[in-house]
């Protein structure tokens, strides 16, 4: 299977060029995703200390 226009980019020289353009657009793109998936852990975390403090609350008023 041939990819349509790669010849193309090889006779004129442009592969470099677009293998560049795509590494820049995936970088970006992974450090979306990082800064994604760390608000999402910062948020989980703080949502289980609201959750044992929660439950901590509630089982020294059901046993006061």
């Amino acid at each position: 299977m041939m990819i349509n226009g790669l010849v193309s980019l090889r006779v004129a020289d442009k592969l470099r060029y677009f293998k560049q353009d795509f590494n820049s657009n995936l970088e970006k793109c992974a450090n979306s995703t990082f800064c994604y998936i760390l608000v999402n852990r910062w948020i989980g975390l703080r949502l289980d200390i609201i959750c044992i403090f929660f439950t901590v609350g509630t089982t020294a008023i059901a046993f006061a």
